[in-house]
C-alpha cells in the first residue's frame, strides 16, 4: 500500500457530463496521456476513443492500461461464457494498434479496477472509468495539478502497472488469460453449488461443536437447471485449449524454446484429460439425476398405491397403505440420492483439479510472459 499525504486538488462530483472533462480538453497541450480504466467505451466512435486517435495522431504518446470487466453480461448475449469471448474480441477490436498507431501502448491487467487518467499538467482519480457511458452515472474524483502527483503517476505507477499488463500484441495470451480465469472460477462456484446441494453441516455434541458436512441422504438439492447452466458454460472452455495451442506453436518458432514451454505442453495435456473426465461425470450424473431431479415423494406414493396395493388400499385400509406406499416411495428416493453419491463426489474432485490446472496454466503464461517478449504479431 502505497500512501501520498498533503495532495492538493479539486473534488468534482456529478452526473451528465465526465467528471475528468478537464483532461480529455488538455490532450491538446501534453506530450504524455495515461489512463489506467476498469472499462473503456464501447462506441466505436464515441467521443473519448475519438479524442484518443487524435491525441496520438499528433505524435502524443499514449499508455492505456484496462481490464476487461466482466460485470455487463447482458450486454453480450444471456451465456456468460459465451459472453466473456464477444468481450475480449470487442476490446482487441476496439483498441487495435493499427487505429491508433505506434505512440499508443495498450495492455491489460486483469486485476485493475483503478481509474486514473494523467497527462503533463494535471492527473485524474475517481470512480470514472475511460468511458462515454460514465457521464451517465453519478460519479465523483479529484482533479490535481500537483507536480509531485503527476510525476509519481508517470515515472513510478504507470511502469510498474504496464510491467505487470499483457501486452496487446500478446492478444492470444490475453484471451487464454482471461477465459481461464473465468473457467476457474466458474469450476469453483460450481463445485460450492454442488457441495451445497449435497451435503448438510452438522453440529453438535457428537462432533464436539464443530460443522462437519454429512450427505445429505433425505433431499438432493441439484436440479437440471444447475446440472444445464454448468455444462454448457462449462463445454465452451474446450476451445481454450486451442488458444495454448497456438501459443506452443508461436514459442516453437523461436531459435531458443523458454523451459515454461515444456510445462505449458504438460500441464495442457493433463487439462485436457481431466476435461474429458469431468465430462464423463457430468454425464453420468445426468442420467443419475435425471429421475431424481423430477422425483414427487407423494406422486410416486400415489402410483405405488394404485398400481401395487389397489386391491386392499380401500375405506378403514387406506390410510394404513398410505403411510406404506409414502415410506417406500421415500425410501426410493433415498436410495436414488445414495447412488448419485460416488458420481457427485467424483465430480467435486474433478472440478477442483480442473481448477487447479487452469491456475497452473495461468502461473505458467505468466511466467512466459515475463520471459520472452519476441513475439510480436501487431503488424507493426
Amino acid at each position: 500500500m502505497i500512501t501520498l499525504p498533503d495532495i492538493s486538488g479539486e473534488l468534482i462530483l456529478g452526473r451528465a457530463d465526465l467528471t475528468y472533462k478537464k483532461l480529455v480538453d488538455d490532450f491538446v497541450n501534453t506530450t504524455f496521456i495515461g489512463i489506467v480504466t476498469y472499462n473503456i467505451s464501447q462506441k466505436e466512435d464515441g467521443k473519448l476513443l475519438r479524442a484518443l486517435k487524435d491525441a496520438c495522431g499528433t505524435g502524443i504518446e499514449t499508455i492505456l492500461i484496462t481490464n476487461i470487466p466482466k460485470r455487463f453480461p447482458s450486454y453480450y448475449g444471456d451465456s456468460y461464457a459465451s459472453s466473456a469471448k464477444k468481450m475480449i474480441d470487442s476490446y482487441l477490436k476496439l483498441l487495435d494498434p493499427k487505429i491508433f498507431g505506434a505512440n499508443m501502448s495498450t495492455s491489460f491487467l486483469f486485476e485493475n479496477h483503478a481509474k486514473i487518467i494523467v497527462t503533463d499538467n494535471m492527473a485524474y482519480w475517481g470512480s470514472s472509468n475511460f468511458s462515454d457511458e460514465s457521464a451517465k452515472n453519478f460519479e465523483c474524483g479529484t482533479i490535481s495539478t500537483d507536480k509531485h502527483v503527476i510525476q509519481y503517476f508517470k515515472n513510478d505507477l504507470f511502469p510498474k502497472l504496464k510491467e505487470l499488463s499483457i501486452p496487446y500484441y500478446k492478444h492470444n495470451f490475453v484471451k487464454a488469460l482471461y477465459l481461464l480465469n473465468e473457467a476457474e472460477n466458474l469450476c469453483l462456484s460450481t463445485k460450492e453449488a454442488f457441495f451445497e446441494a449435497s451435503f448438510v453441516p452438522r453440529e453438535d455434541y457428537d462432533t464436539n461443536f464443530e460443522t462437519v458436512w454429512l450427505y445429505d441422504t433425505h433431499h438432493s438439492g441439484i436440479t437440471k437447471k444447475l446440472l444445464n447452466d454448468f455444462a454448457h458454460d462449462f463445454q465452451q472452455y474446450e476451445d481454450t485449449l486451442d488458444i495454448l495451442k497456438d501459443i506452443v506453436d508461436e514459442y516453437c518458432e523461436l531459435d531458443e524454446l523458454p523451459e515454461d514451454i515444456e510445462r505449458l505442453k504438460d500441464i495442457s495435456e493433463e487439462y485436457s484429460t481431466v476435461f474429458e473426465e469431468t465430462q464423463e461425470s457430468i454425464d453420468e450424473l445426468f442420467d443419475c439425476i435425471n429421475t431424481l431431479s423430477t422425483y414427487n415423494v407423494e406422486d410416486e406414493a400415489c402410483r405405488i398405491i394404485t398400481n401395487k396395493y389397489g386391491m386392499e388400499a380401500y375405506d378403514e385400509n387406506l390410510e394404513h397403505y398410505t403411510d406404506i406406499a409414502i415410506q417406500e416411495a421415500s425410501d426410493n428416493y433415498e436410495e436414488m440420492i445414495k447412488e448419485a453419491r460416488p458420481i457427485i463426489e467424483q465430480i467435486l474432485k474433478s472440478l477442483d483439479e480442473i481448477a487447479s490446472y487452469m491456475n497452473g496454466l495461468n502461473v505458467t503464461l505468466h511466467s512466459l510472459l515475463k520471459i520472452n517478449s519476441k513475439i510480436n504479431n501487431t503488424g507493426l
